[in-house]
């Protein structure tokens, strides 16, 4: 069974359970040097809800705790692991997906997850999910924020329309009021249950769009810049399977 089809097994298992899912503090098998496809989804169950995005949203310090431990050595492994002897673009993307949410809650782990997203590109080019998280772990920081639409606009060529929320707002970020109108257009029609996007559509049109000044602290190059609409919370990368 490919790796990515037994993720797929492991997730609608453990949303047929409808259980916390349990802390994991290792994502390799038993050998120490593999990674293991059963540990990592476990591990992605566990602390996605909290880690997904910046910032970060844990129910309490103790359950903060837990997971930035966790994280930290679940990185750490990934981290001594050497992209280049790692030849499936999936794997590589999980991995790079793990990195971009240690980012997240602030473990300096950005540079390696870009080093993941590259390998993962360099073995599947025309990798939806890869091009359109990479592009997601790009616009969270100020350095590279718009070095992310060309793996974005990639993504929504590829299928992935959420990108097209993206690419609206560095757009609109750039001064390109035109483009960013048009491309939010065009995801308010597809998102056609979503209301709400035709308000974003309609504060880019009036130049009322604002946007959020947080930064994280650190102050590095690689810290975010401003954020999405205060209307419009910024798409979250995509739930890896």
């Amino acid at each position: 069974m490919k790796f990515l089809t037994a993720l797929f097994f492991l997730l609608a298992a453990s949303l047929i359970q409808g259980k916390d899912p349990d802390p994991v503090t290792s994502i390799l098998a038993t050998d120490g040097k593999t990674p293991d496809p059963v540990k990592i989804q476990k591990y992605i169950d566990w602390v996605e809800r909290a880690m997904v995005e910046y910032p970060t949203h844990f129910k309490s310090e103790e359950e903060k705790k837990a997971m930035v431990d966790a994280a930290e050595k679940v990185t750490d492994e990934i981290k001594a692991l050497d992209p280049k002897n790692l030849t499936d673009a999936n794997t590589v993307t999980i991995l790079a997906y793990i990195l971009g949410m240690a980012h997240n809650a602030d473990l300096r782990t950005f540079g390696k997850a870009r080093e993941f997203y590259q390998r993962a590109l360099e073995l599947d080019p025309d990798s939806v999910r890869a091009n359109y998280l990479y592009g997601m772990l790009l616009i969270s920081t100020e350095r590279y924020h718009f070095d992310s639409l060309p793996y974005l606009q990639k993504a929504l060529a590829l299928g992935e329309r959420d990108a097209q929320f993206s690419i609206a707002m560095l757009y609109y970020q750039k001064g390109d009021r035109a483009s960013a109108i048009r491309e939010m257009e065009g995801y308010a029609k597809a998102r056609a249950k979503e209301p709400q996007i035709w308000d974003v559509v309609k504060q880019m049109k009036e130049g009322t769009l604002e946007f959020s000044k947080q930064r994280p602290p650190g102050g590095s190059s690689e810290q975010r810049p401003p954020g999405g609409s205060s209307e419009q919370p910024s798409t979250i990368p995509l739930k890896v399977k």
